[in-house]
């Protein structure tokens, strides 16, 4: 099924939800399910309208990392707006095309309201995967399956190899979107995460379980610092 609306409809739905309009879509954040319209500055509705605070230089630790240590030491009242990740990153994509690299916004903005997922969660996996690096190469596994696109998810569409120019916005939404698709899974997952937290969330994004001990900073066999490190994006850390 391919997607296609404007973005200033989005615009739209964002003004009538910051006044209160009924049916608002329901945004998956920290463990609990609320209505965006709740959300204030942390999913911010007008993607120009992000005032940012200095970029932190140094990284924290979330110590000893189980969902709660980090629902206590980076409570959502404490994230940046997704734009203001996305001003930390853009310099250090290495692409040297900042039109190409803006072209991320949109997209990330757009699956956030359709899939009720946090846009700046999105916009701090996407660095933590690729850098913002739209034609990112795969990474493909032992087993054949292959991690494709900016989120590097499993049967996502890939722009590996592409010229940036040709890469529109409509492909960067295909690649965000899945991703996203990818992580409202591992959100809505009622064995693995009943609570719906998103630190949960991400540890099965990067490694598909968790530690027996529960501890997210124990990778199971993939990234052990990878909750912590989409952690400090969310507070202005980049690398």
């Amino acid at each position: 099924m391919k997607f296609t609306f404007s973005f200033d409809a989005i615009v739209s739905m964002a003004i009538a939800l910051r006044i209160g309009v009924s049916a608002a879509p329901i945004l998956h954040t920290r463990n609990t399910i609320v209505s965006p319209v709740s959300l204030n500055e942390t999913m911010p509705q007008d993607p120009t309208a992000a005032v940012c605070p200095p970029p932190a230089i140094e990284k924290f630790d979330v110590e000893p990392g189980f969902s709660t240590d980090f629902d206590r030491q980076v409570p959502e009242s404490s994230w940046i707006s997704p734009d203001c990740i996305w001003e930390n990153h853009k310099l250090k994509t290495g692409l040297g095309d900042l039109t190409a690299v803006s072209e991320l916004k949109k997209p990330v903005y757009r699956a956030g309201v359709d899939l009720g997922i946090n846009p700046a969660l999105i916009m701090s996996i996407i660095f933590q995967e690729s850098h913002g690096i739209l034609n990112i190469h795969r990474t493909v596994a032992p087993d054949g399956s292959s991690s494709n696109g900016i989120m590097q998810s499993d049967g996502c569409p890939s722009m590996e190899g592409r010229d940036l120019a040709s890469i529109t916005e409509e492909d960067v939404y295909a690649m965000v979107r899945c991703g996203t698709q990818h992580f409202k899974g591992n959100m809505d997952d009622a064995v693995k995460n009943p609570t719906h937290n998103p630190w949960i969330a991400l540890r099965l994004y990067n490694s598909g379980s968790v530690a027996p001990s529960g501890n997210l900073n124990d990778g199971n066999g993939a990234t052990g610092h990878y909750v912590n490190e989409v952690a400090n994006r969310l507070r202005g850390w980049s690398n």
